[in-house]
């Protein structure tokens, strides 16, 4: 099965291709959600998120895959 790269914030991640245009469209038709402050003076906001898109995907090949699943974890710095 195809794969694709998601970037959700500062991280990525492998899945299933049909799986990675599932997440898109779902975040696509999400609403944006906040809470500012706490307890009982905490208020949330929902609204509209426009066409503001908080995830990308990115298909790669099965060799890619591959390559990156043999190489594991990377080494820290």
């Amino acid at each position: 099965m195809s794969k694709a790269v998601i970037r959700l914030g500062y991280d990525d991640y492998v899945v299933d291709a049909d799986v990675a245009v599932m997440l898109a469209q779902t975040i696509a038709n999400a609403e944006r959600f906040k809470r500012q402050g706490y307890g009982k003076d905490a208020t949330f906001n929902v609204w509209d998120a426009g066409d503001r898109q908080s995830i990308t995907v990115e298909f790669i090949p099965d060799t890619i895959y591959r390559m990156g699943k043999a190489a594991g974890q990377p080494d820290r710095d």
